[in-house]
């Protein structure tokens, strides 16, 4: 089957915050599920940006017949 992926970015502090991008995270995660993905991976990295910030972005893999739009 083949493989595809869904990326996510919030702009965060210099640290994680679960509870503000974990269920973010976990919707996108049970939306792909609930159309029939099967989640291979998830990888998560930090960037800096010309004002200051941080942005973490969360790249999700995922295995099913087509890309699965996301709803948001």
């Amino acid at each position: 089957m083949p493989i595809y992926v869904r990326t996510l970015s919030f702009s965060a502090s210099l640290k994680f915050k679960p509870e503000k991008d974990d269920p973010k995270v976990n919707a996108a995660l049970d939306e792909l599920q609930r159309q029939g993905a099967k989640i291979v991976d998830i990888k998560v990295s930090l960037g800096g940006y010309f004002f200051g910030g941080v942005l973490a972005t969360y790249l999700i893999s995922y295995e099913a017949p087509a890309p699965i739009p996301s709803a948001a």
